[in-house]
């Protein structure tokens, strides 16, 4: 049922190519062409590049590839300061070790079609260990990573997710620098390890200079997670808003059991150091999107973050919850509802949270999306089997909620759901037409086109 027959024989020959030609020389081929193909030898150093070569694209020019058979031992853009590079790819293969877009300089990386292969060397966008910025947009086609896929590990690094496949392992959204990852559409397909936006390091990582931080805005495609979205994973910061498409934690790590929780401000490896790491926050937006994970939702549960946030922003009667086959702790965290474009009235409910639910609709409706959109299945895999909602919420933030006079917000600790209401009777005011609780420009409209009638 998995996908692994295509990408297991395909990291297989990466390896294999790069272990029996390791004792030869690498040169590296740096590109002097403007915009132009890869396999024309006049727009490298030293002609077309081959395995055990580096690839370096700095002159500000562009390389396309759109046919099978490219293969190199790295490929690396904006490798010195103010030095920049951009790499498209709309069909063909390439099979690298190793990539980093934004090393020093600036480095872009788009992907519309065909098979960008790195092996176990690890996908960096934005510098490895260097502040370089690095974007990365896929559109179609299939991206994967051996290993890691981190943006922004100390440099800056964008992700703009619009179609097609990615795949790795561990993937960071802001370690020690700044991840951005917005996606819109297309299949984020893990095979082992965590999500991390912003992790920050662990203790003997301090010296590490950087803001630490990692978002995602996530309004359509698909997430499979095969262990936990950690959210401030040590002492990073990182938000995360939900709007559409779906996440399924539902995965299972080959190196271990599954993990399958949300952590919002995980601060793993700083048992001890309340308040240090940065602010987190986990915000869902309207009802058109799935959230479900095997196990747990856990707010802050080491006190590490200095503030962590579940957001609730309302945009009509409808709402999505986040459903987990475990519990949910909530007492390290503060519940913030924001209205976006609607107006509550008395019995509006939102279910926010619901602990120790079945799960078995949601995951047959994300494999129907995974299905719908060409990509080969994965397996779903049974998480707890019952669950609770712990604690309440620390505090609960209706700042960004008015609600028309009369009507009051009222949050409900069911034994395992949270529900949002709102209650009373709003009090109406001379003038206000439309109801909505308040005397402006959009009531003048009404009187006036139908003052007479």
């Amino acid at each position: 049922m998995r996908k692994s027959t295509w990408l297991g024989s395909v990291m297989l020959a990466v390896v294999t190519t790069m272990m029996l030609l390791g004792g030869e020389a690498r040169a590296q081929y740096e590109w002097i062409g403007t915009t132009g193909d890869w396999f024309d030898g006049n727009n490298w150093t030293l002609g077309p590049p081959i395995q055990t070569d580096d690839v370096v694209i700095n002159n500000g020019g562009t390389v396309q590839l759109s046919q099978a058979g490219a293969e190199v031992s790295s490929l690396k853009i904006g490798t010195t300061a103010g030095g920049t590079g951009t790499f498209e790819m709309t069909a063909g293969e390439l099979m690298t070790n190793y990539a980093e877009f934004g090393v020093v300089g600036t480095g872009t990386a788009v992907v519309s079609g065909g098979n960008l292969v790195v092996g176990g060397g690890s996908l960096f966008v934005g510098g490895r260990e260097t502040a370089g910025t690095g974007t990365m947009t896929i559109s179609g086609g299939n991206v994967s990573s051996g290993d890691d896929v981190q943006l922004g590990r100390i440099g800056t690094g964008t992700l703009n997710f619009e179609g097609g496949r990615l795949s790795g392992g561990y993937t960071v959204v802001g370690k020690f620098g700044t991840g951005t990852w917005n996606q819109t559409g297309g299949f984020f397909d893990q095979d082992f390890g965590d999500l991390e936006i912003g992790d920050g390091g662990t203790t003997n990582q301090q010296s590490e200079q950087g803001p630490r931080q990692g978002t995602i805005d996530m309004s359509g495609g698909i997430m499979y997670l095969t262990g936990a979205m950690a959210i401030g994973n040590r002492v990073g910061g990182g938000d995360v808003t939900i709007s559409g498409g779906a996440v399924a934690i539902t995965g299972h790590s080959p190196e271990g059991s599954p993990d399958n929780n949300i952590f919002v401000g995980r601060g793993m490896n700083w048992e001890g150091n309340a308040g240090v790491g940065g602010a987190t926050s986990l915000k869902i937006v309207g009802g058109d999107a799935i959230v479900i994970a095997n196990n747990s939702l856990q707010m802050n549960p080491l006190g590490v973050s200095s503030h962590a946030v579940f957001g609730a922003g309302i945009t009509g009667t409808s709402h999505t919850t986040v459903k987990l086959g475990g519990n949910a702790d909530l007492a390290g965290g503060d519940l913030q509802v924001e209205l976006m474009g609607y107006t509550p009235k008395s019995g509006d409910s939102w279910v926010l949270i619901e602990a120790g639910a079945d799960l078995s609709a949601d995951k047959d409706a994300v494999a129907g999306l995974i299905q719908a959109g060409g990509f080969d299945a994965v397996e779903q895999f049974p998480g707890a089997t019952g669950g609770t909602i712990l604690n309440q919420f620390a505090n609960e933030d209706f700042s960004l909620a008015p609600l028309p006079e009369g009507l009051s917000w009222n949050v409900d600790y069911e034994s395992n759901r949270v529900v949002l209401s709102v209650t009373g009777q709003a009090i109406s005011l001379l003038g206000d037409y439309n109801k909505n609780g308040t005397v402006d420009a959009a009531d003048y409209t009404i009187w006036k086109d139908n003052f007479g009638s």
